[in-house]
């Protein structure tokens, strides 16, 4: 998987519409302005932009504005809290982005990066919540008859 390469927040209608991963950061050198660097790498994934200091991950599901929504919504202030923190500072913040509903798992695999400088804007655990959206969809995938015996299996018997 690539990302894109970095464009500033204030772009976002540059942004790519559909679902997807994307990623809100800044330089870790004030006033530099980042690039992706080409090169794969087996946790960052391809065309990482080297001296970004990731701020924010989200995903989007939606087929419609999707990606370009959410980033609409941080650039505008209406989205992370932190992000609109971030803004008011006049922070230089851009924004990366993988295509593809199959991305957004990856989200919560960037969380588990988290420490006191990356992903300070994410909050939520997205563990569990990755966790539900895949429970969800193999539920959708199985007949009414199979949910039914699932559901009704009683844990002391397994």
């Amino acid at each position: 998987m690539r990302w894109t390469n970095p464009i500033e927040l204030k772009k976002y209608k540059l942004a790519l519409r559909g679902p997807g991963l994307y990623m809100v950061g800044k330089p870790r050198v004030t006033g530099t302005s980042l690039r992706g660097n080409g090169q794969s790498d087996p946790y960052l994934l391809e065309n990482w932009p080297d001296g970004m200091l990731p701020l924010y991950v989200g995903i989007s599901l939606s087929y419609g504005s999707g990606m370009r929504g959410r980033l609409s919504a941080h650039a505008r202030g209406k989205g992370s809290k932190f992000l609109k923190k971030e803004l008011a500072k006049k922070e230089r913040l851009y924004f990366i982005q993988i295509i593809g509903e199959n991305a957004a798992e990856y989200e919560a695999l960037f969380i588990q990066l988290q420490n006191n400088f990356q992903f300070a804007g994410n909050i939520r655990n997205e563990i569990d919540r990755a966790a539900k959206r895949r429970y969800e969809q193999r539920r959708a995938k199985i007949s009414q008859f199979e949910r039914d015996y699932y559901d009704n299996l009683d844990p002391r018997d397994v």
